[in-house]
């Protein structure tokens, strides 16, 4: 079953299960990453995950449940779980369900290719942010990294006419280290960067970036104290005064 064929069991299964409102989402998800380590790669992963939520209001008290094993038989007990939760929870007036409504869904998050990328071509976008990287400068040490696709099915139904349901891909890749020349020790730095399709995947920036930093910030050098403005980047403001 498609994520919004689990929704609609979920609705159905609660209606005959005595509820009198129901909201369900489900959502499906293919995922690869490849992961780097000291200078090489550690550990490449593929897996697919899925979940199913289900609310349901009966006299106005609410009730959840979910599950992430979407077995029909599974996806009716979630259901009739989530009733026999709002059949001892208290009331609340306001628990209410949005009413039918046309919504406007997001464009541009979502490249059919993407359901074609292979574990393979996730590792070699990985060891080409780490080639990248590598062949700066010589000084270089890649600490740790990461490349990751996810190709993500959601939907989402109610019993007041609401259902929608989209797809997402999404890739990110993240690059971790610093510079080293003898007894000098670079600043330690992070870049990440990531796209929705793949033709736009750019994993050579992101290395290149990381690399103009830590070699750029070797043969630091002690300066006077001063009281008066200064420029911080934004990783400064979130490690400086955010945390």
């Amino acid at each position: 079953m498609n994520p919004l064929d689990v929704c609609k069991l979920a609705e159905n299964s609660a209606i005959r299960a005595g509820a009198d409102d129901v909201e369900a989402y489900a959502s499906m998800d293919k995922e690869v990453e490849v992961f780097l380590e000291r200078n090489d790669v550690k550990l490449g992963k593929s897996h697919t995950k899925s979940i199913l939520g289900v609310r349901v209001f009966k006299n106005k008290a609410a009730g959840f449940a979910a599950t992430n094993y979407l077995s029909a038989e599974s996806i009716k007990e979630t259901a009739i779980n989530a009733v026999k939760m709002a059949k001892v929870a208290p009331a609340d007036k306001f628990n209410v369900l949005a009413e039918k409504s046309k919504p406007k869904l997001l464009q541009g998050i979502y490249d059919k290719r993407a359901e074609g990328f292979t574990a393979k071509e996730a590792l070699e976008k990985a060891l080409l942010m780490l080639k990248t990287a590598k062949s700066y400068d010589k000084r270089i040490t890649v600490d740790s990294g990461v490349f990751n696709t996810t190709v993500s099915h959601n939907a989402i139904i109610n019993s007041r006419g609401i259902e929608v349901s989209e797809r997402v891909s999404a890739f990110s890749w993240a690059i971790i280290g610093m510079a080293v020349d003898g007894n000098d020790i670079s600043n330690f730095d992070f870049q990440t960067s990531g796209t929705h399709s793949v033709k736009s995947i750019n994993v050579e920036s992101t290395a290149e970036e990381f690399a103009e930093n830590v070699v750029g910030s070797l043969g630091a050098k002690r300066v006077e104290s001063f009281k008066g403005y200064i420029i911080l980047s934004p990783e400064a403001v979130a490690d400086v005064i955010v945390l």
